[in-house]
């Protein structure tokens, strides 16, 4: 549908493509794939993806899930993810994901060490208005 109105629009044709098999196939005609048969492109943004060039053609796989990677399971039993698995590697290696954990940041206890809720310690400041911690 949306390739029909933009193809009568514009009197030219066109394909609608996700985005990161899209920014492989530019990335293997004009970009650093160009000359190559086969290519990976690795998108990182509000989710995790993947564009596969095979043999000059974009994979889709059977069921057209091929370059999404960020639906590969990176943690058994990790964090939930909204497709319905536990640990996909989106849920810890994406936008969405740094975004969480930032949710996630706890303020400072006051004299007390700074805590995340799955990151590691953070000493307090040395003294007030530092940046550095204290040495040990």
């Amino acid at each position: 549908m949306i390739r029909d109105v933009a193809q009568e629009a514009t009197g030219l044709p066109g394909i609608v493509e996700n985005d990161a098999n899209a920014a492989a196939w530019g990335e293997f005609v004009h970009g650093a794939g160009a000359g190559h048969e086969d290519m990976l492109r690795v998108t990182a943004g509000a989710g995790l993806g993947g564009g596969i060039i095979s043999r000059g053609r974009i994979f889709r796989s059977r069921f057209g899930m091929a370059g999404e990677i960020g639906h590969y399971r990176a943690v058994p039993d990790g964090l939930q993810c909204p497709c319905g698995q536990r640990g996909c590697m989106e849920q810890y290696a994406s936008e969405a994901a740094h975004k969480r954990r930032a949710r996630e940041w706890r303020p400072p206890i006051r004299g007390g060490p700074r805590r995340c809720s799955r990151w590691a310690t953070v000493p307090p400041p040395a003294s007030r208005g530092s940046m550095l911690p204290r040495p040990p």
